[in-house]
């Protein structure tokens, strides 16, 4: 987009980040175990998602009243 890309740790730490906003390739040597403590104790996604509060949101196109709701 328009710069400023970095790789942040589970912990929000910046492990690198780009320079400039310029094209420019960034990396970081991962151990992505890091992120299995905040997964398992911290927060994990997999286990609060709640797909059927969603339903609305994937079915509807556009903004309006789901078809049968109508404020007469």
């Amino acid at each position: 987009m328009i710069g400023g890309s970095a790789i942040v740790a589970p912990t929000g730490e910046i492990v690198m980040q780009a320079q400039s906003e310029c094209a420019e390739v960034i990396s970081a040597n991962c151990d992505l175990r890091l992120g299995d403590n905040f997964r398992d104790h911290v927060f994990n996604f997999s286990n609060h998602r709640r797909p059927e509060h969603y339903r609305l949101i994937v079915e509807r196109a556009g903004a309006g009243l789901p078809l049968g709701d109508s404020h007469e």
